[in-house]
């Protein structure tokens, strides 16, 4: 069975004068089945307005979306008009986009490229049209659609059009605009953000939450005014926990001015959340060239486990080569030695020696576990019994963090979560092993057989359901001896910061990353997986002054991943 041409030419007109779009895939499918697909796809190869289909030579349409290619919309005729409806015909409805974002910002790159257009806009009309393309599009956000569409056309001309059309611009649509002067490429006059700014100003009345601060901040860092950011921080605070970008904004402008004290006091607040490269680099450019002063910055690298990109990485070498006299090399290192593959020199390892290892249960006994609000939502009697059921029983081979284990696959119903608790404790156990698990009170509710079994061969300690496990398991890690390993995801960071000495924080991050063992989930079983034997820091020989730094290309995805990459600076002689 075939259907004539002429209905074939007919169904495409009529949809396409409807919809002013490409055909659905279910549509094409359907034309296909009765042997037409050919047809019905060679009827767009001369029309160019609408995008063509991809068609196998038995007229099938495969792929899971429907294939077109994309053109860039030209006017021809009169340059000073634009008919919408062949506009909209003539794009391509992107994946997971909205139609009214995806019209946005190719009328914005036709504003760019034909200026004289903008003379004839009428924004009431591209506001009519948005809402005709998505159904669920809200007048109120067609600022920040049309500001995004700028900064993707890494242009401002159309939002300052936009800008004459609306006299009175409301809080949202002045923050909007602010950010994006601060995301294009092109340069702004300080004259403009600070006309903006005054103009936001006037209409919060002093009142800074977490959105309009942190849209007006990384403009206002630009400015001679960027001390004011300080204080719109000070009233971000109030809101709840500030962006890490804010702080790493306002440090890049006080090292820019040579207030170090101030970056760094900023960039302390942020401690273990991602700082931008900007800041570091920002350092980098200002200060005096020193080994001194480059250490301070690796320093502080080291101390919130922050692992240098490919921009900074580069401002670090340039740095190193350019005033210190050094030769850097990128370079790996051989696992089973633990050195490098470019000088061969071996590097720190986490293993502590015995006395390393003395200094830290002393100093973290003393520093951290008597902090008062380490046990915060423990109660004096609970942890009282705890110390004296360690001192009892200690000394463990295991600790376990009993929660992290038992949903290693996900959040599950106790009765599945038991399972992985019983199958970790079967692996460890070989008679001698000794283990201890800390959980929380619920887990006693949990099926009775299953955590019978696990009583068999390990401890069970419950603490209260609101009390944090860390210091638990640490306190009885450490009490346990040198050997002792414990097994848990938490990455301890607060720990490390507590110790407020980079020595220590050094030493601790040591003895975390040869004693901790992390979960790695392969089907119904679990793997236990010990870091890397190489100390992922930072480090300096001082007998030949090489320096090696571990980066990676990327932001690391995973606080579990740890760089592979090394920079090696060798000094020049």
């Amino acid at each position: 069975m075939s259907i004539p041409g002429n209905f074939c030419q007919l169904i495409r007109c009529s949809y396409l004068s409807v919809n002013k779009r490409i055909p659905s895939i279910k549509f094409l499918q359907l034309c296909t089945r009765f042997s037409t697909a050919t047809q019905f796809c060679s009827s767009y190869k001369n029309n160019e307005s609408y995008p063509q289909a991809r068609v196998t030579n038995n007229s099938r349409v495969f792929g899971s979306q429907f294939q077109y290619r994309p053109r860039k919309f030209k006017l021809t005729g009169n340059l000073s008009e634009l008919d919408l409806d062949e506009f909209i015909a003539s794009l391509e409805r992107q994946p997971r986009t909205p139609m009214s974002r995806t019209f946005m910002i190719a009328w914005v790159d036709l504003m760019v490229r034909y200026p004289s257009l903008l003379t004839k806009v009428s924004w009431p009309e591209l506001i009519r049209r948005c809402k005709d393309l998505d159904k669920f599009f809200d007048e109120k956000v067609f600022s920040g659609v049309l500001f995004h569409a700028c900064f993707k056309c890494s242009d401002i001309t159309v939002a300052e059009e936009y800008l004459k059309y609306d006299k009175n611009p409301s809080l949202t649509v002045l923050t909007q605009y602010i950010r994006e002067l601060a995301n294009v490429e092109r340069e702004v006059s300080e004259s403009k953000i600070l006309d903006i700014y005054e103009k936001i100003k006037a209409k919060n009345h002093g009142v800074w939450d977490l959105n309009s601060g942190e849209r007006v901040i990384p403009a206002l860092v630009r400015t001679s005014k960027w001390k004011e950011s300080i204080e719109i921080i000070k009233k971000m605070e109030i809101g709840g926990p500030m962006p890490p970008l804010a702080y790493s904004y306002v440090a890049t402008a006080a090292f820019n001015v040579k207030d170090f004290n101030l970056g760094w006091s900023l960039l302390n607040k942020i401690k273990h959340q991602r700082i931008s490269d900007q800041a570091f680099i920002a350092y980098l450019r200002n200060v005096e060239q020193t080994e001194e002063n480059v250490s301070k910055l690796l320093d502080f690298l080291d101390l919130y486990e922050q692992f240098p990109t490919i921009n900074l990485i580069k401002a670090l070498q340039h740095y190193f080569e350019d005033s210190l006299g050094y030769k850097g090399t990128d370079t790996n290192i051989l696992p089973s030695k633990g050195s490098c593959m470019n000088c061969r020199t071996k590097l720190q390892q986490n293993e502590l020696k015995p006395e390393e290892y003395k200094i830290l249960v002393d100093s973290f006994m003393n520093k951290v576990l008597q902090d008062e609000d380490i046990f915060l939502n423990t109660s004096p009697t609970e942890l009282t019994s705890y110390k004296n059921f360690i001192n009892t029983k200690a000394p463990f081979d295991y600790v376990l963090d009993g929660l992290n284990v038992s949903f290693a696959h996900g959040k599950a119903p106790p009765h599945e979560a038991v399972y992985n608790l019983e199958n970790l404790v079967n692996q460890l156990s070989d008679g001698r092993n000794r283990i201890l698990i800390i959980g929380r009170n619920h887990m006693s509710r949990w099926p009775q057989k299953n955590m019978r079994n696990i009583q068999k061969l390990a401890e069970l300690y419950l603490i209260n359901n609101d009390s944090n496990d860390d210091p638990f398991i640490l306190y009885a890690t450490l009490r346990s001896g040198q050997k002792a390993k414990f097994v848990s995801k938490d990455m301890m960071r607060n720990h490390t910061f507590r110790l407020q000495d980079p020595v220590l924080a050094r030493l601790f991050k040591r003895w975390r990353l040869s004693q901790q063992l992390t979960i790695e989930s392969r089907g119904p079983n679990l793997r236990l997986v010990p870091f890397t034997p190489t100390l992922p820091v930072p480090q300096k020989d001082m007998e030949t002054g090489l320096w090696h730094i571990p980066y990676d290309l990327d932001k690391l995805a995973s606080p579990y991943d740890l760089p592979s990459r090394w920079l090696c600076l060798k000094p020049k002689k």
